[in-house]
């Protein structure tokens, strides 16, 4: 099966269900549904959804200057060549040193029950994505957070960082792609290739220079099921 079992929906906020059946993986599935009854499958499912409180805890509290020389990986891939190995001096350690490495700190994702997209390092930040739709831009030294970007789906992509570290580049499982602002977490654009209205996007975006690269899954069934490739020029 490609649902979750049934403990790990229990595991899950009633809204991350019920943005999935709005919007989400099972939109499709729901569509005959009222929104009562949407909310009534959401609330029997899972949990009750993580207070107001509770959701400002680990945030970060004043602004911090990077670390001089931070490392760097920027997207998925690491490079055009997806080598997807960094160098000793771009990692600062290399593999003799790993076995003395020491836990500093954890994060635990409200809402939800996995997440996807590998973390990209840039200037002293951690970008990451989760089951609920929200990319975390943390802290690297203490994992607190400093922004967050709420997309309409599940996030399973990389988060690539270009226009020098201003931008963010992601998709969603919606077959969206968001371009938040690094800085105050405001929406830059967000684009909606030409593609069917099942499509999704599960695989990393790669930025080249002004060009970025995305792969989308148009959802259907048999040949047409293999994924597009969109490229969108930044400049427009």
């Amino acid at each position: 099966m490609r649902a979750p079992e049934l403990a790990a929906l229990h595991e899950m906020t009633s809204s991350s269900i019920l943005a999935t059946l709005e919007s989400g993986r099972m939109k499709w599935e729901a569509k005959f549904l009222c929104k009562a009854q949407k909310t009534a499958i959401a609330d029997y499912l899972g949990t009750p959804n993580v207070s107001s409180a509770a959701s400002g805890v680990g945030v970060c509290a004043r602004d911090l200057d990077p670390p001089p020389n931070p490392p760097v990986w920027a997207g998925w891939g690491g490079n055009p060549q997806n080598s997807r190995f960094p160098p000793v001096r771009a990692a600062g350690l290399d593999r003799d040193q790993i076995k003395h490495l020491k836990l500093k700190w954890t994060f635990g994702f409200p809402g939800a029950a996995a997440t996807f997209g590998q973390p990209t390092s840039f200037k002293g930040k951690l970008f990451v994505d989760s089951e609920d739709g929200t990319v975390y831009a943390l802290d690297s030294a203490t994992g607190c957070i400093w922004r967050s970007f709420k997309a309409s789906a599940t996030v399973k992509t990389a988060v690539s960082v270009g226009n020098q570290g201003n931008a963010a580049f992601f998709g969603d499982a919606n077959g969206s792609i968001y371009a938040p602002n690094v800085a105050d977490g405001s929406i830059i654009w967000k684009a909606h290739p030409d593609a069917p209205a099942a499509a999704r996007i599960t695989g990393s975006p790669l930025l080249v220079g002004q060009r970025l690269y995305v792969s989308i899954f148009s959802g259907e069934e048999g040949a047409a099921a293999r994924p597009k490739l969109s490229v969108l020029h930044l400049s427009r």
